[in-house]
């Protein structure tokens, strides 16, 4: 639960950074009549991680204001490419992307900043272009924060296997 309420004020606080930028043409978000759109590219939705994710965007998204269009790349970057692509040609204000493959992604970004697109990247970012905001985990911390709290459960005598995949 923690995770998922850091994850939507980190979203929340990189679209309120990001909802004035771009192009000198658009107005300051807070007085614009337009309402803003986000394009949110995620990279699969058959993990429970990615699926919280875009469920948060979605939820901070709506107690902003703001549109989100939500596009799964099924874990395929050439979907992805394609998608973003379908974003950009929307005209989406800002584009979130979590990268399937960052150097895969990397001309979809610069692609937006041809736009004048506004890019947050998640969890990956983009070996090329320009990422306006970039929100990734700890993994390092998060394994040290994991083990921590089984040792304080368990004792630090227990036995504990490690499993990956």
């Amino acid at each position: 639960m923690l995770k998922k309420v850091a994850l939507a004020c980190m979203i929340g606080a990189a679209l309120v950074s990001v909802a004035g930028c771009g192009s000198s043409d658009k107005k300051d978000a807070a007085t614009s009549d337009k309402k803003i759109t986000v394009g949110f590219s995620v990279s699969t939705q058959n993990n429970p991680f990615f699926v919280t994710m875009a469920n948060s965007v979605k939820a901070e998204a709506d107690k902003l204001g703001i549109n989100v269009k939500i596009v799964d790349a099924q874990n395929d970057s050439a979907k992805q490419a394609n998608d973003v692509a379908d974003l950009i040609q929307s005209k989406v204000d800002v584009l979130i992307v979590n990268p399937v493959d960052s150097a895969a992604i990397s001309n979809s970004v610069i692609a937006a900043n041809q736009a004048k697109i506004p890019v947050i990247t998640i969890d990956r970012s983009s070996d090329k272009g320009d990422v306006a905001v970039h929100i990734a985990s700890n993994n390092v911390k998060g394994g040290e924060m994991a083990a921590q709290y089984i040792i304080d459960k368990l004792g630090e005598q227990t036995p504990v296997a490690e499993l990956e995949g």
